[in-house]
């Protein structure tokens, strides 16, 4: 595989033109805590702590494809409801072209609820009546995406079997699809796999597999009886599955077979990972990787997702991070990442370390700082100024290394375990949403110099001043520099 190549695709600026058609529902998730059995019955007493809504089904591809940045464009049917009027906020709010979409007041919106207590599912409760969408919803939601095929780099179809999307009209996009050159990327529903005759590729998992093909998936050799098997059945290019914690196995046409182990360091919640590895692979097969690449990125991104509590998506920098080679936590990540990882870490027990600076032009008294910060704790997160903030704080002439190389110089240093950015003259903004056990800054501030200190140590936290290597500063360098070569450097 061409490490670069999928770089330069999955990263290109022109981001791919994607129509994602199927089941729209809503998710709610009850976030609480349990300490006591009801008096009533056997059952736990959740004391909720708040609510959520996302995107489920396949809004939920919609969700993580907005989240890789794809231009995307949905077509489903929901109800002229409450939660349909939230479900179409929610997919607005993410950026989605919704004019194919259809509202009707026949129609009740999906909704699926999830209790969960201290990061542990309790119960799902799912609201769907039994007969919902008819001939009539479907034909006219037809007509309305026609041309949005025309004018889509591909399409996704994603069957949850809840009637938006019958054999009748599946096989009628996958034809016109066709016709206009369009691939399309089928996640399917059922044990008639009849209906996605002629689609592109189709992402069962394991046991959806064994029940489309009747053959047991329980040895290497089945599995790829029953991939070959389900491929010439439906005359498609090539068939995807997922196998859990055994990654997942890619056969395309003329049985070239692919397995990706699985990446995931442990699993939180599956809760819409299927979805994030169809969202995954159809934006890099429509950004012009082929198949075989596309499944790769796919995995990973899956792997990602089921670390995670609750439906969750996979950023560019989580994926950016384990092509590179790291199969551990990202180690460079935006700001909008840290709550979420710092959730996680905070579930582990870990004790978190902070510390912030410019780090233009690595020496060896930040190198001696970092690992005495380490000491203090199990993860440190080292908060870089953006070059920007350098600018106002230091004049122009700074930095004389950019943010994303010192980025990448700090990241490789193994004490230091994540590495993120900040752009305004200080580091408070960050600190409010990290709230780390120890913040750290060198011997040169005394404590109430330091930003965030105050706000530390109401939170329970603690301020840790490192004695700074006298003489070593980066100015300090630049001096040297120009003292001994002036205009002479080379």
């Amino acid at each position: 595989m061409n490490i670069q190549l999928i770089k330069e695709k999955f990263f290109a600026r022109r981001k791919p033109r994607i129509l994602v058609i199927g089941d729209l529902m809503l998710d709610e998730y009850i976030w609480g805590t349990v300490d006591r059995i009801s008096p009533e019955a056997p059952v736990q007493v959740v004391k909720i702590k708040k609510k959520e809504n996302a995107p489920g089904g396949a809004a939920n591809v919609v969700n993580n494809l907005a989240s890789l940045g794809a231009k995307v464009t949905v077509a489903g049917i929901i109800g002229k409801d409450s939660n349909g009027s939230k479900l179409l906020s929610l997919l607005r709010k993410k950026g989605a072209k919704c004019s194919p979409l259809i509202s009707s007041k026949d129609i009740k919106t999906i909704t699926k609820t999830r209790i969960i207590a201290h990061n542990q599912q309790v119960v799902r409760i799912d609201d769907e009546p039994e007969e919902n969408i008819n001939a009539f919803h479907r034909q006219k939601m037809f007509l309305l995406v026609k041309k949005e095929i025309e004018n889509s780099d591909g399409l996704i179809i994603s069957d949850y079997n809840k009637g938006t999307v019958d054999e009748e009209t599946i096989q009628k996009i996958i034809k016109f699809a066709s016709a206009c050159g369009k691939r399309v990327i089928v996640d399917p529903k059922g044990k008639d796999y009849s209906k996605y005759r002629g689609c592109y590729v189709v992402t069962p998992n394991l046991k959806e597999l064994e029940e489309a093909t009747n053959i047991r998936c329980d040895s290497e050799k089945n599995i790829t009886d029953a991939l070959s098997k389900l491929q010439r059945k439906l005359r498609s290019e090539a068939v995807l599955v997922t196998r859990g914690s055994d990654g997942m196995t890619l056969l395309l046409k003329g049985n070239k077979k692919f397995n990706f182990k699985s990446c995931a360091l442990e699993v939180f919640d599956v809760s819409g990972a299927g979805d994030t590895v169809v969202a995954a692979f159809a934006y890099s097969l429509f950004s012009g990787l082929p198949p075989e690449d596309s499944a790769m990125i796919s995995n990973i991104a899956g792997g990602i997702v089921v670390e995670k509590v609750g439906t969750s998506v996979a950023t560019k920098n989580e994926i950016l991070s384990r092509i590179d080679g790291d199969y551990g936590e990202e180690r460079i990540i935006d700001v909008d990442e840290i709550e979420g990882i710092i959730s996680k870490l905070r579930r582990k027990g870990k004790k978190i370390v902070f510390t912030n600076g410019c780090f233009d032009i690595l020496h060896m008294g930040h190198i001696y700082l970092l690992q005495k910060a380490k000491a203090f704790g199990d993860i440190l997160i080292v908060a870089i100024n953006t070059d920007s903030s350098i600018k106002r704080i230091k004049g122009e002439n700074r930095p004389l290394i950019s943010e994303g190389e010192r980025a990448k110089i700090l990241s490789a240093l193994s004490c230091v375990d994540y590495v993120t950015f900040f752009d305004d003259d200080t580091p408070m903004n960050i600190i409010k949403k990290i709230k780390p056990d120890v913040l750290v800054k060198g011997g040169d501030y005394s404590k109430n110099e330091v930003v965030g200190a105050e706000f530390v140590e109401k939170n329970g936290g603690r301020v840790e001043l490192v004695k700074v290597v006298k003489g070593l500063s980066t100015t300090n360098i630049i001096k040297k520099i120009l003292s001994q070569y002036g205009n002479n450097a080379s």
